[in-house]
């Protein structure tokens, strides 16, 4: 998964870091 890489490009930015962070994805 790397949803983490459009995260800030996507409007939904702050949802995608949640979930990614719920599922211990790095994002930075």
């Amino acid at each position: 998964m790397k949803i983490y890489v459009d995260a800030d490009a996507c409007p939904v930015k702050d949802v995608i870091i949640l979930e990614a962070t719920n599922v211990e994805i790095p994002v930075t």
